[in-house]
Order: structure tokens, then sequence, then C-alpha cells
């Protein structure tokens, strides 16, 4: 790959020496900064050189941080952010190894861990850039995709986590223009045979289900997957007291045929689903179209653990806010530290050239003293008494030469 086309975040994949690798790539300078995405290893630098026969990856669970729940248990997505919390002060230290052993070993100490278990947090999340990595036991979990949800998540990984700012609504343009029509620009057949499926389904909806009063169906074709919307009123009849007609979904099933609810998962609303299902596949089947069922085993709540949950999650929100906020601030201290340390460093190296100052005009004032020693005593080994005739004090007469 080329130096201009390598990004911060991106994935590369290639042989490096004899070996396939796969590295994420987290700073671009002279070299680059990269992790093993596999090994999950602390950074090293590698040249462009050798990473130049290396493609890029394309990376599914970037496009999962679209996804509207969050699967992951209070306490686990607590501990997450928590690791995330220990170890968002290394990260603006990433590229200078020696402030990032120092900020590890500082971490290690606060939080009373190893800095073994740090450097495990450290490469978890860099390699997976998921906050959700640093859960316990976390494992990304074996999803089957259906063929819409890989061509929308390709299209994000080619025309939206790139460089070039588009919008969202733009990659959506550019995949329905690359995966569902043809050269010409018009819906090819299996996109034809979708709409045709959905406008029978919407058409005999309210033949097949009496009791249900539809009063609003609207297609939507703007998004991964072509899909109706549908809104409907349950009304059921023939009540002894009060009312004749009230609005209730489960008498409304009932008196449509579906037998009374025996458990939580065998009920009448499972019922009625099974059998819409059943009725769409059919349609699909008879346009030659396979149906893969995906993500329909979910709990059904009451009102109650329904309101339970959402209070769960609003404070785990609520959390999630505090620890960003705190994340910013450390952030934030950890800039000012990096400026403090690199002042700290320039005013050492400016100390240490005035000491090799004073350290040369030591040596010389030595090699001074040295000949000075030496002349004297050359001059003292030449000299010769000679008596006074004015006074006690001592003469010596020396040769004119020996100056």
């Amino acid at each position: 790959m080329n130096k201009a086309d390598m990004r911060k975040g991106m994935l590369l994949k290639g042989k490096v020496g004899a070996e396939e690798k796969i590295y994420r790539v987290l700073d671009l300078k002279e070299k680059v900064l990269v992790l093993d995405y596999v090994k999950k290893t602390m950074p090293v630098w590698k040249t462009y050189e050798e990473l130049s026969d290396c493609v890029e990856k394309e990376e599914e669970t970037r496009a999962e941080a679209i996804d509207i729940i969050d699967v992951m248990e209070g306490e686990s997505r607590k501990t997450a952010y928590q690791r995330y919390n220990m170890i968002s002060g290394i990260l603006p230290f990433l590229s200078e190894e020696s402030m990032r052993i120092e900020a590890i070993k500082r971490v290690s100490e606060r939080y009373g861990i190893s800095k073994q278990t740090v450097r495990n947090y450290l490469c978890e999340y860099l390699a997976t850039m998921d906050v959700r990595s640093l859960a316990p036991g976390y494992k990304k979990a074996e999803k089957k995709l259906s063929a819409d949800e890989k061509n929308m998540r390709k299209s994000l990984n080619k025309w939206y986590y790139t460089t070039k700012k588009r919008t969202l609504k733009n990659c959506y343009i550019l995949m329905l223009q690359h995966f569902y029509c043809n050269a010409d620009g018009n819906l090819t057949e299996e996109a034809k045979a979708a709409i045709e499926i959905l406008e029978q389904y919407a058409k005999t909806f309210q033949e097949r289900n009496p009791n249900l009063y539809l009063f609003n169906c609207v297609m939507h074709l703007d998004e991964a997957t072509p899909h109706l919307h549908i809104d409907y009123i349950p009304v059921a009849n023939g009540y002894k007291t009060g009312m004749k007609t009230r609005n209730s979904l489960t008498k409304a099933l009932q008196q449509m045929g579906f037998a009374k609810a025996v458990s939580k998962k065998e009920n009448e609303t499972v019922a009625w689903q099974q059998r819409e299902r059943a009725y769409l596949t059919e349609l699909c089947q008879e346009k030659g179209i396979d149906v893969e069922v995906l993500g329909v085993q979910r709990d059904n709540l009451t009102l109650p653990e329904y309101k339970a949950a959402m209070q769960k999650v609003e404070k785990l929100e609520h959390q999630e806010v505090k620890i960003e906020e705190n994340n910013q601030r450390l952030a934030e201290q950890a800039e000012k530290l990096a400026d403090q340390i690199a002042k700290l460093d320039e005013k050492e190296k400016d100390n240490k050239e005035v000491l090799k100052k004073h350290d040369l005009r030591a040596d010389t004032l030595k090699t001074i003293v040295k000949e000075t020693e030496k002349d004297t005593k050359k001059l003292k080994s030449a000299a010769v008494p000679v008596s006074n005739i004015f006074g006690s004090e001592e003469y010596v007469k020396v040769k004119k030469s020996d100056w």
C-alpha cells in the first residue's frame, strides 16, 4: 500500500517477511506505528517499505457502531468502562515509548494491578477500537449476516469510513447503485421482486387479520433491507359488560383463532408472529428468494420489566457520560503533562550544555596548572643560589636561556 493511502485506525493485511499479518495502524510519521491485530502485542514502528505489500482489510465490527441496542449487561458494561478509564491516560503517549512506559507504570501503581494487565487492556482496546472488548469474558458473537447487512457494512467501510467527507445519505446512494442497480442505473430483478412481495403482503394484511384495524402502512426502501412499517389497532368484540368493542391485542388474536397462552414463550402474540413470518416466507419462495430468519429469539418483557430495564439503561448511560467527561479531563491533564515533560527535557538539555562548557573550562584550567607546575619545577632546577650583600634575603641566579 502506498504511503498516501494509509490512515490512522485502518487495518492492514499482508505478508511481512514470511508471515501473514494483520496490523492496526495507530500513527503515521517517518515510520508507521502498528499493533499486531491477532497477537495483541505492544505497538511497534514499521517502515513504509515493510508494509508496501499490505492491503486494507475490511472491518465489519466498525459498522456495529450504528447498532441501536447494546446487549452488554450492566455489570459487564460498567467494568468495561472502568478498564477504559484506566488506560485512557496512556493513549496520548502511544508514539513516545518512554512516556508510554512511564504512564503504564503510573496506572499500575494507582489501581494496584500489574503492568502486564494494563498492557493487556491497552492492546485489547487498540486492536478492536471498541470499549466493549474490555468487558470480562468478552467475545464477539458469531453473528450470521444477511446479504443486505453485508452490503450495508461493506458500503460503510468502503465509502463512509474514509478520509473523504461523505454523508450517510451519499453512502446509501452509492450502495444502491453498486449492489442493487444494473449498469443502466435501474433496480435489479431481485430488488423489484422484494418490492412486489412487500406490496402483496401489505394488500392482504387486513384480510388475514380482521381484528387488527390497519390505519397506516409505509414501505421503506432507504435502508439496507426493504421493509414495511405497519400501524394497526387491535379490536376485540363481544364483551358482555361495559363496552361491547374494546382495544385488546390478546382478545383480538384469540378471536382470530389463536389459542390462549400457556407460557411466556407460547402465547397468542408469538403464534401470530410465526404465522405472519410463514406467509412472508411463502411469498418469497414463490419469487425464488430464500429467507434467512435472523434476530427473532428475543425475550418478551412485561411493561414493568421493560420500564425497569430502561431505567437501568438510563443509569448506565448517565454513568457513561460521567466516565467520558472524566476521560476528557484526564486527556487534558495528559496533554499538560506532556508539555511539562517536553519543557523539562528542554531545560535538561540546556543544563547539560552549561555543564559541558564548565567541564571544558575545568579541563583547560587543569592543563594550565600542570604546565605552570612543570615550568616552575624547571626554573627551580636551573636556579643557582647567590649571596645577598645588602641583607639576609636569598637571591637566585638563572641563565637567560632557561627562561
